[in-house]
């Protein structure tokens, strides 16, 4: 940007000095809000990393926990039946319950996921993550992780997070397969 030939504009993150001051991107505010989703597969391939993950990712959001941060969490790939019998208490078994259909829109409460919690506070969130450590060791076939990206990704927001307007989305998908989908 020459700031002789153009005069001074508002800063806005592009690695110029739009304002002409001799700074760039200065004073900008864009991650004052932050929703963050982390989806996570408890299939039993997993079941060996969970205390890990759960143990770095706990760490991670307390350090959020006097901002406007937000976290959601999924779980992926849902309980064959579309439902975990009860907290803490999963079905062992997953699998592609729709006959075949390998793309949204799902059937009514029958998604590739279950989504324990849409965006929330660090504490509901943290107690949520808790309820991790008592879910996995699904026996899958297939992970639906593309499926998971794909609804979480679109801006109608099937899987239900709860997008604000005002802040920057994050999406952490973790997993030990190769992307696959149903």
């Amino acid at each position: 940007l020459d700031c002789n030939a153009v005069g001074p504009a508002e800063e806005v993150c592009d690695e110029l000095d739009n304002d002409c001051d001799a700074s760039t991107d200065e004073d900008l505010r864009q991650f004052e809000r932050v929703d963050m989703v982390f989806a996570i597969d408890v299939t039993g391939s997993m079941e060996e990393e969970i205390q890990n993950i759960h143990n770095a990712i706990s760490v991670y959001a307390v350090d959020f926990a006097q901002t406007e941060h937000r976290f959601a969490l999924v779980l992926f790939p849902a309980p064959y039946g579309g439902s975990w019998t009860e907290l803490g208490s999963p079905a062992t078994q997953c699998g592609n319950p729709w006959g075949g259909l390998s793309s949204p829109p799902y059937p009514a409460n029958r998604m590739p996921y279950w989504r324990m919690t849409g965006l929330v506070g660090v504490q509901a969130f943290l107690q949520a993550l808790n309820n991790v450590l008592n879910v996995g060791g699904l026996v899958c076939g297939q992970e639906p992780s593309y499926d998971v990206i794909q609804d979480l990704a679109t801006p109608a927001d099937p899987a239900g997070i709860g997008w604000r307007q005002d802040a920057y989305p994050y999406v952490f998908l973790i997993g030990d397969e190769n992307a696959q989908s149903w």
